[in-house]
């Protein structure tokens, strides 16, 4: 076993202490036992110990509240966005979303607002609570997905998590605090160091050789030998009281090359080697000179002349080590580890009286130990007090009361539970409970006041769920009621005219004419459905148009009394007919829808084709039709000149008469008088 380095804080300083890996206490650096347990303390270890763990087990605890606290908060923070998105997106979007994004952010807020209670509430409180969460986590968990999204998933399932953390925590606990922490009584101490039971074996070796050497030879020691080492000896001895270790090294080493049995070498080559001067030097050195190879052969060749020495070796390491433990014990297991110490040399010197020591000390430190807890008791009054207390009486087994005290704590501790419980709860079925605590106290304390206080909160609470559930119930039909009506009112805008036209009007946008006809054919009112399908013919007509499909655009515009519109395609049709020379139809047109204008220029169009066609008369009949003098001087003109070119100038003469114009006349003349002075 070993110790562990502790730090405490003085006057600014930061102390480094050595701290028993067993039971706690604080040590000397000098000290090579633990006073209060008797465990070993030689060197430094990194292992923890049994009550430092119970002590940072109730630290923890408010720690694990904080925690949880800290989760609740972020949960409710969740809920509370959650339920805005759902609550902007019911704006403009789905309006029941209002509805739970509203009830999200109200039970968001709880939530926030529950961090604080839980640094108040036992942690059976808290089990409770979050146990009992799961039907309502998955209540909320349907009731988001139905009719408030995918996005309500997220608050739902971080409840889970959090709920899980919650469980798996407090059970580790109740776990832990099942078990208890070990009594003195389940303590198995470790010896302080096992260099006595060396010394028993090697002492019997060495007694067993003897018995076998002198058997066999009983004078086996050549006494020549003998006296030749002994001035060796002697001055050996007398370096080592000068502490001239080297000397000792070499007087040793002289006597060991002459007589390598010799027991009084090996150990005088001991005590230089550990710079002890003398054999209670070397005892009070403790170095752990049992594994040194001159202390192993200075038990193999010992006899009965060094029987006081190994006597000294074996029993008074012990002796010392057991007396200071006794002294400086403070812990019932101190105790216990000096009395066994004790028992293994029980012939040597007062041993059996210091035994009676230790049980005297261990009784009168056990009995302090009682009544400072019993102090304590009195004076506790908080949960965690009562649980320390109860650890510590638990190492206490079967003293005076300390089952009495035992059963007090329990019950102590099960009563304050109880009573925040009480305070904290709003579970009907954890105050059920909490109520046959308080029944099984049999008027502990003021247990029946908190029954009746129970009795009430339960009503309340019962009237406040009747209330709760009735309000549930009827926000959920109206839920129910308000999708309903929106089904039915949703699935009669489908077959209106309203949505039917609003689907023609997106088809039209999209050019999309023959689904728009559907559902403008669909629709009831057909006044409204016609003023669209005339648009949408209207928009064929002038696509026909554009493409010079003139019939069908007509056909269009005058099956919708459009006449202005139709007019235009007409003129237009009809001066693509005066470019292929299709003449009488397009007079046709233009008569057809009484353009003079453009008649005229038709008819003009024609006479001039049937001049330069040489048919004169028909261009006359016509230019007579419209009354055009200068088109017919035009004719009479044209059909001069070209009787010129036929050299038939009489007929030319007799056009004179119709010409009006004399310059024209003239020119003519001149013509003629130079075709026949050339002929």
């Amino acid at each position: 076993m070993g110790g562990m380095i502790g730090v405490s804080f003085e006057e600014g300083k930061v102390l480094f202490m050595k701290i028993c890996v067993h039971c706690g206490n604080a040590m000397n650096d000098e000290a090579k036992f633990c006073v209060n347990c008797g465990t070993q303390a030689n060197g430094y270890s990194n292992y923890t110990y049994q009550s430092q763990q119970n002590r940072n087990f109730f630290d923890n605890r408010q720690m694990l509240r904080q925690n949880i606290g800290t989760r609740e908060m972020v949960s409710g923070i969740i809920w509370i966005c959650v339920g805005g998105i759902q609550t902007l997106i019911s704006i403009f979007a789905f309006w029941y979303l209002i509805f739970v994004g509203i009830w999200n952010i109200v039970f968001g807020i709880k939530r926030v607002n529950k961090k604080e209670k839980l640094l108040y509430m036992s942690i059976d409180e808290i089990y409770n609570d979050y146990s009992s969460r799961l039907s309502s986590i998955i209540v909320f968990l349907v009731l988001n997905v139905l009719f408030g999204g995918i996005i309500g998933i997220a608050g739902a399932i971080y409840d889970l998590v959090v709920r899980n953390y919650v469980i798996q925590n407090i059970q580790q606990q109740k776990t832990y605090i099942g078990n208890g922490m070990p009594s003195n009584n389940q303590v198995s101490y470790q010896p302080m160091n096992q260099s006595h039971e060396y010394i028993n074996k090697h002492l019997d070796e060495t007694n067993n050789t003897f018995i076998a050497q002198e058997e066999k030879n009983p004078d086996n020691i050549d006494k020549k030998t003998t006296d030749a080492i002994q001035p060796l000896l002697t001055r050996a001895n007398m370096f080592l009281e000068d502490a001239n270790w080297e000397k000792v090294e070499q007087y040793t080493e002289r006597i060991l090359d002459s007589y390598p049995e010799c027991a009084e070498a090996y150990l005088l080559k001991l005590m230089a080697q550990l710079r002890a001067q003398n054999i209670y030097d070397l005892i009070k050195r403790d170095n752990g000179f049992e594994n040194n190879i001159n202390f192993q052969r200075f038990l193999q060749y010992a006899d009965e002349t060094n029987a006081e020495q190994v006597k000294l070796l074996k029993y008074e390491p012990i002796y010392i080590r057991a007396v200071e433990l006794l002294k400086y014990a403070k812990g019932e297991g101190a105790c216990n580890e000096a009395k066994k110490m004790f028992r293994t040399i029980p012939e040597y010197k007062d041993a059996n009286e210091q035994i009676k020591e230790c049980e005297i000390k261990k009784e009168k430190l056990k009995e302090e130990k009682y009544y400072d807890l019993v102090k304590k008791f009195n004076g506790a009054r908080t949960s965690d007090d009562y649980i320390n207390i109860l650890f510590k009486f638990y190492e206490l087994q079967d003293y005076k009361e300390t089952s009495d005290y035992i059963s007090e704590c329990e019950k102590n501790i099960a009563y304050i539970n109880a009573i925040n419980e009480i305070r904290y709860s709003s579970n009907v079925v954890a105050l059920e409970k909490t109520k046959k605590l308080f029944l099984g106290f049999a008027g502990f304390k003021e247990s029946n006041k908190y029954i009746e206080k129970i009795d009430e909160k339960i009503l309340m609470l019962k009237k406040r769920n009747k209330r709760i559930k009735t309000i549930i119930i009827i926000a959920l039909i109206a839920v129910f009621v308000l999708i309903a009506v929106k089904l039915t009112s949703s699935f009669l805008y489908y077959r209106s005219d309203d949505y039917k036209l609003l689907k023609a009007k997106e088809f039209m946008a999209n050019e999309q004419y023959s689904q728009a006809m559907e559902y403008l054919n669909d629709m009831e009112d057909k006044k409204v459905a016609n003023q669209q399908i005339k648009k949408i013919q209207c928009k064929e007509a002038k696509s026909y148009f554009e493409k010079e499909e003139y019939d069908k655009a007509i056909a269009i515009y005058h099956k919708w009394g459009e006449k202005e519109e139709e007019r235009k395609v007409i003129q237009q049709k009809a001066l693509m007919l005066l470019y292929e020379n299709k003449f009488t139809e397009a007079i046709k047109l233009y008569e057809q829808i009484k353009d003079e204008d453009n008649l005229i220029l038709a008819y003009d169009r024609l006479a001039r084709y049937y001049r330069d066609s040489g048919e004169y008369d028909k261009a006359i009949e016509i230019y007579n039709k419209i009354d055009s003098e200068e088109g017919k001087e035009s004719v009479y003109e044209f059909q001069a000149y070209n009787l010129i070119d036929q050299k038939r100038y009489d007929e030319v003469e007799k056009l004179y008469k119709y010409i009006k114009n004399e310059n024209v006349i003239k020119d003519i003349q001149e013509e003629v008088s130079r075709q026949k002075t050339e002929n």
